[in-house]
């Protein structure tokens, strides 16, 4: 790994940055080298971190461990004072490098901001610290008939900080929405140390609403240390049913169909894949799966799991067993769990060490009458590439699309081979673009998709450089992500 590289304006050594830190915050400073590789790295792996800036991670030159956020504040003030750049880091588990440093400086991991400040069951919200990993958010909801509907894949280790500033999505997007449709206002700490506490209500009144201007904002614009979060009622029923398509053409218009008739299930993953099934475009044979589930009132749920079946028959579904269905849902987690695991038995850092084979998978937001033309043009283009295909599909409802390929003879130690998979990915999301879609719906921009940024937003980028500009002007908070 290489040598932390300091701020701009920084003129001390890193033993003197770190001195001043041990003496800013006591007991809270780690310089230990086996620990600092633990935050070099997120769970952007090597394979898929194709771009040769990532072929050497870049250790900070200390992580500060605040228990507070008056601890936040002091560490702000000073950065911004010296110019040190300031990364925060919260559960690690980000799959676009966004919390990894990129020059250096200090890491802030904000895990000690763990307190569950306020639950209301009247006001269905929760007030949590940046720190809260979301399962254990969801335990202390749970003895108050009370849930958070953000789901990922990644509950286990997922912080409350990092799924706002990520602006992720999870398994109930379709019904619930976004992290950032969950978060009622937030406590954020900006460069110099000042707090911005907004209104924490679903209507924050006149203006631009802005605590929205933190979510997914990737802590480029300010660290935030707590949110007020919506907690919903758990639901009095809840169904889910998997059902298996020929063609991902019928999949999809029975997606299709179903949101045109007014049904809005909660949970809906549908996934294109090498079967037995049609023949896609490119002439790979595939079949499609889908699981939907609808949770309420027991007799809209019961309603609406009839009529999205009667739907899928009309377009030709099968229905598998409920046992499948059941299987999806339980394993939904697996993949955290298992992260979790690794990050518990490789502390030092290695959880990088294997660098697997090359694949990617992207996640974009198109209109609903671009997604057949985009499939067609990505499955042409993987074709073309000699990739194989993993999954094509939906989540949460018709705009949502992902794509998961690998390279199967590329090496990923090979410069060539990766950018081979750099240029495929590359197109296959400026296609997106010029279909008027978005880069990324799920995990944000960090330093995977940072030099796309500029296509995505178009003019827009200025807005977003003025104010990146007014609340950062010596550019101090996560360099070298999204703006």
């Amino acid at each position: 790994m290489r040598e932390p590289r300091h701020g701009r304006s920084e003129a001390a050594s890193c033993s003197l940055l770190r001195g001043e830190l041990a003496r800013r915050f006591p007991g809270l400073v780690v310089t230990d080298p086996g620990e600092l590789a633990r935050y070099a790295a997120d769970a952007l792996v090597p394979a898929r971190a194709y771009r040769a800036g990532f072929a050497a991670d870049v250790l900070p030159a200390a992580v500060v461990r605040p228990t507070t956020v008056e601890h936040v504040c002091e560490l702000l003030r000073w950065a911004h004072a010296e110019g040190v750049p300031v990364v925060p880091f919260g559960g690690g588990s980000g799959v676009m490098g966004g919390a990894t440093p990129v020059q250096g400086g200090v890491t802030v991991d904000l895990r000690g901001l763990n307190r569950v400040r306020r639950i209301s069951r009247e006001d269905r919200l929760v007030e949590a610290e940046a720190g809260v990993v979301l399962v254990q958010l969801n335990e202390a909801l749970g003895p108050h008939g009370l849930f958070l509907a953000h789901d990922p894949w990644s509950v286990h280790v997922a912080t409350v900080g990092g799924a706002v500033s990520t602006n992720g999505a999870g398994y109930r997007v379709g019904g619930y929405g976004r992290m950032a449709d969950q978060v009622l206002g937030v406590e954020v700490v900006l460069p110099g140390g000042h707090v911005v506490r907004t209104p924490s209500v679903p209507s924050p009144g006149p203006g631009p609403e802005l605590h929205r201007l933190f979510c997914g904002a990737e802590g480029t614009l300010g660290v935030v240390t707590a949110a007020t979060l919506r907690a919903w009622p758990v639901p009095e029923a809840e169904r889910l049913v998997a059902l298996r398509f020929e063609r991902f053409e019928d999949a999809w218009a029975w997606v299709v169909a179903s949101v045109e008739v007014g049904l809005r299930p909660a949970v809906l993953d549908v996934g294109e894949e090498p079967g037995r099934g049609g023949t896609a475009p490119g002439g790979l044979r595939t079949e499609t799966t889908a699981y939907v589930g609808f949770d309420g009132p027991r007799e809209v749920v019961e309603a609406s799991v009839e009529r999205c079946l009667r739907i899928g028959r009309e377009h030709r579904a099968q229905r598998l067993p409920d046992e499948d269905a059941e299987e999806f849902w339980r394993g939904r987690h697996r993949p955290g769990e298992e992260f979790a695991r690794r990050v518990r038995s490789q502390p030092d850092g290695r959880l990088r060490a294997r660098w697997g084979r090359l694949f990617d998978y992207l996640c974009v937001s198109l209109p609903a009458s671009a997604v057949l033309q985009f499939r067609r043009l990505a499955f042409e283009r993987l074709a073309q590439a000699g990739y194989r295909l993993a999954e094509f599909g939906l989540w949460g409802g018709p705009e949502l699309v992902s794509v998961a390929y690998a390279d199967p003879k590329g090496d990923p130690h090979e410069e060539g081979d990766r950018a081979k998979l750099a240029e495929v990915s590359d197109a296959l999301l400026r296609e997106a673009l010029r279909l008027g879609g978005a880069l990324e719906y799920c995990h944000g921009a960090g330093r995977k998709l940072r030099h796309l940024v500029p296509e995505a937003f178009g003019e827009g980028l200025s807005v977003l450089r003025a104010l990146k500009q007014a609340l950062d002007p010596r550019g101090v908070l996560n360099p070298g992500k999204l703006l």
